[in-house]
């Protein structure tokens, strides 16, 4: 028999940001807390939900959690389903409930008390979020669109050759950053940003203050690499593994050690703008040739009238209905 919730958090602490900027290494370091526990990347807004949401208000609740448990990714938690269940069924039928007993029972296992949760693509979903989850905190990490973008290449499921990759992976950047002021902006109490070039020069600084935002105490063992994390799982050690190392501020910046110049100018024109509004330096277009700079300013201009306006609206349009559709009794 499991324990009742009401022993857990039922407001989760969750991470958000772009894909390599950081979310790892700050879910490690929350995770070390002795009452914090931040799983594996759940990818429950943006995996289980858009599969299963046209059918979640009308399914059993065995038939639901089922349906979770056959995502890989919650698989990584490693539960077990009558424990899941039994936790699903005291807390009534919304999809978000079943959010709060995956981590409560994973949080269970490991003998902590706060819930964490850890997926960056739910930058896009922190108003799904926080309509589920009023009193929740989100803390999204920014990193500099430039490491963030370069870094993604080189990972293995980077798709580095994959044509307009660059530009692709640019326009995502710059649209997470915008929504992450914006969201900042939205919910002052509830939502803030972890800059991980600060995090990385003033790692205690910046650790006690997330953990007043948060209201917990600060503990020393959360710098500590000595301290084992859970939070990675063992099949994506070989592109995070770092995260539970020594913090390394050569990792600040690293873009400018990139000798593909006509790389930077693209990532500069693509994520300027936006790269200007969270404080970070050198944007311009150094030594660009005039008829690179028109061909750039020619691909922004593309990016930004069409295929960007484009996937917004797709993107507002598809949200309203899963949200729609979501908050159905």
């Amino acid at each position: 028999m499991i324990k009742q919730a009401k022993t857990y958090s039922t407001f989760p602490i969750f991470i958000v940001g772009n894909p390599r900027s950081g979310t790892t290494l700050f879910a490690v370091l929350m995770d070390r807390h002795s009452d914090i526990c931040v799983p594996p990347e759940t990818h429950f807004y943006d995996q289980f939900l858009p599969k299963y949401r046209e059918e979640t208000h009308n399914r059993t609740n065995e038939q639901l959690v089922k349906s979770a448990f056959e995502i890989d990714r919650i698989k990584d938690l490693g539960l077990v389903y009558e424990e899941v269940l039994q936790h699903y069924e005291l807390h009534g039928s919304r999809p978000d409930d079943l959010l709060i007993s995956l981590l409560t029972c994973y949080a269970k296992k490991r003998n902590k008390k706060i819930l964490g949760e850890k997926t960056p693509r739910h930058i896009r979903h922190v108003d799904e979020i926080m309509t589920a989850f009023p009193h929740a905190k989100i803390i999204c990490v920014m990193r500099d669109g430039r490491d963030s973008v370069r870094s993604i290449l080189k990972a293995p499921w980077g798709m580095a050759n994959k044509p307009r990759r660059l530009e692709d992976l640019c326009v995502a950047w710059s649209h997470n950053a915008k929504n992450c002021l914006n969201f900042h902006q939205k919910y002052p109490n509830n939502f803030t940003i972890l800059y991980y070039e600060r995090l990385l020069r003033k790692p205690e600084e910046e650790m006690k203050r997330l953990c007043d935002f948060v209201n917990i105490s600060y503990e020393e063992r959360m710098l500590d690499q000595n301290i084992q994390s859970d939070a990675v799982p063992n099949w994506e050690l070989d592109w995070k593994g770092k995260a539970q190392r020594t913090l390394d501020t050569s990792r600040i910046e690293a873009w400018r050690k990139s000798k593909n110049i006509a790389q930077i100018w693209t990532m500069n024109i693509m994520m300027g703008k936006m790269l200007t509004k969270h404080g970070y330096r050198d944007t311009n277009l150094t030594n660009c040739p005039m008829h690179i700079k028109l061909k750039l300013f020619l691909i922004k201009t593309y990016y930004n009238s069409f295929y960007y306006s484009l996937t917004k609206l797709l993107s507002k349009i598809v949200r309203s209905t899963e949200f729609s559709i979501m908050t159905k009794k």
